[in-house]
């Protein structure tokens, strides 16, 4: 069944890992992916071409989720391309464990950066199309590492 025939979907972090799984999953339900990584595109590229296997439309762009100048026009080029948005699935995140007392600020303001505003980033932009279409849902994604301390 295809219950997301005509849908279009984002996902954050699609190059690997949950963000695979989450688009080619979105996929195999009808959805139209549109990938963003801000690191691997070769990566990506090849869960794309999980997608495309599944008969389903793709974009793939390098992103990253923290810089809005980035964000903007990705989110743009996918409402230009599909004529809508749909789903948002914000999956990209980093990690820099450790110990707090080894914590330094450049880590701790990319972790934020990253993982918090670039949740905000992607909301923000995605929220216009999905207001304009009176619907939309927005999924995000958080590590179990949030449970602990």
């Amino acid at each position: 069944m295809n219950r997301l025939e005509g849908h279009v979907a984002v996902v954050t972090g699609g190059s690997r890992g949950i963000g695979e799984a989450v688009a080619v999953r979105l996929a195999s339900e009808g959805a139209a992916v549109a990938l963003c990584a801000s690191r691997s595109i070769e990566a990506a590229e090849r869960v794309a071409e999980k997608v495309r296997t599944l008969g389903r439309r793709v974009l793939v762009a390098q992103v990253d989720v923290s810089d809005a100048a980035s964000v903007d026009p990705f989110i743009a080029s996918v409402v230009s391309a599909f004529g809508r948005l749909d789903i948002l699935v914000n999956n990209a995140g980093i990690t820099r464990d450790g110990m707090l007392l080894r914590m330094n600020d450049e880590d701790w303001d990319r972790v934020i950066d990253v993982n918090l505003k670039g949740a905000f980033h992607t909301i923000r932009a995605a929220v216009r199309p999905m207001m304009k279409a009176r619907r939309g849902r927005i999924v995000n994604i958080s590590s179990v590492v949030g449970l602990t301390g």
